[in-house]
């Protein structure tokens, strides 16, 4: 499989983002300065069949870095979704309010987790400061 590069969606509420072109790379989302919000989004990649060139399937991957950790933590999410799962609020409010249904969820500081997929695994965590560090990382587990 590939993670293409070419259709990565990303939403995010407040604050705006710096995404790395490249799929293995780096995002920089940040806050909106003199504002109350922190910086919550998903970001979601297709599963590309290296073969074939079309996608069955989503990588999707929650963040929430709250602007207020009196009320709230950091958390993240990662799984592997449906074919034309939308990357929106939609999105966001499953993988942070829903249940974990192909995907996990984890609070921040907390150890990684693992959502084991058909085709690939993936595990992801984030820290608990205010300037978090998301980590996902994907295994390929076989051809689909």
């Amino acid at each position: 499989f590939l993670l293409n590069e070419m259709r990565v969606n990303i939403w995010f509420m407040c604050g705006s983002t710096e995404f790395g072109n490249q799929v293995l790379s780096s995002a920089n989302f940040t806050s909106t300065l003199l504002t109350a919000c922190g910086s919550v989004g998903v970001f979601t990649y297709d599963l590309v069949h290296d073969q074939h060139r079309d996608y069955n399937a989503v990588l999707a991957v929650m963040f929430s870095v709250p602007f207020d950790y009196n009320l709230y933590s950091n958390w993240c999410g990662a799984g592997i979704l449906n074919r034309g799962t939308e990357c929106d609020k939609d999105l966001f409010d499953l993988m942070y309010y829903g249940s974990e249904m192909g995907f996990v969820r984890v609070k921040g500081g907390a150890a990684a987790r693992t959502f084991k997929g058909e085709i690939v695994e993936v595990a992801v965590n984030i820290t608990d400061s205010s300037r978090a560090v998301l980590t996902v990382e994907v295994k390929e587990l076989g051809r689909f």
